[in-house]
This record gives structure tokens, C-alpha cells and sequence, in this order.
């Protein structure tokens, strides 16, 4: 994605439960390399039990979408990087003037994820989402 046009969308989403300083042990990654999904679909099969409790609610937050590349996605999604190590995502997220609550998007996927910084250069909680339809 280096080099790529800043891809930056605005959405609500219903979101949670949101999980503070959460990754994926080193066991879950072998077991997912071994199996060859990419990481992103392992990530979200954890947390699709959780999904049913968001049917209840009747708020949705509105924050931007971050599009990022498969890797950078996994890194966030799997485990608690600095920001900064991130090249293509900390120039995005920079240039959106540090957001502390947003959406990330595997380009390769379509998979997401919130993520809520609480003020921190990582992903200090980190939660299930899904696009909100306000059409109900």
C-alpha cells in the first residue's frame, strides 16, 4: 500500500464489546498459519460470538474507516504495535489528526475492526463491529 492514496470513509457502526489490550496468543497465530486463512478471518471468527449482544443496541457511532493492507491489519488486529511502526497506517491516522476512535478495513478482506486508543499511539481497546443500517 505504500504510496496509495489515503483511503478514508466515514460510517456508524455498531460496535462492541470492546476488549482492552487484546491479541492473539502465539499458539491461535501457528494455528492459523497452519491452516492458511489469512489472519483478519481468523480474528473475526473469535469475536462472532460476541456479535449477537450488538443486535440490541439501538445507538450507532459514527467514525471514519482506515483502508489498510493485509499486514498492517493483522499486526493491529493480532497484536498491540506502536503506531508508528506501522508506515502506511501512521500516515494515514496522522493525517486524520490522531483519531481516538476508528474503523479499520483490510483492503484484501473487507474484514473490520474498532479500535479505540483512549489518548495512546496503539490499540488500547479493540472490539467487533459491523456497518449500521439506520434504514430499521
Amino acid at each position: 500500500m505504500t504510496g496509495a492514496k489515503l483511503q478514508v470513509e466515514n460510517h456508524d457502526f455498531l460496535v462492541g464489546p470492546w476488549h482492552k489490550k487484546w491479541f492473539v496468543p502465539d499458539k491461535k497465530r501457528a494455528e492459523q498459519k497452519v491452516s492458511g486463512k489469512k489472519a483478519s478471518s481468523n480474528l473475526l471468527e473469535t469475536f462472532v460470538y460476541r456479535m449477537s449482544s450488538l443486535r440490541n443496541r439501538n445507538q450507532a457511532t459514527r467514525c471514519p474507516v482506515l483502508k489498510i493492507s493485509n499486514l498492517e491489519f493483522t499486526r493491529l488486529t493480532y497484536s498491540l504495535p506502536e503506531f508508528r511502526k506501522l508506515k502506511d497506517f501512521w500516515n494515514l491516522w496522522t493525517s486524520l489528526n490522531r483519531p481516538t476512535l476508528f474503523v479499520i478495513e483490510c483492503e484484501d478482506t473487507k474484514d473490520i475492526l474498532a479500535i479505540d486508543t483512549q489518548g495512546f499511539d496503539y490499540a488500547r481497546y479493540k472490539a467487533p463491529c459491523k456497518k449500521a443500517d439506520l434504514n430499521l
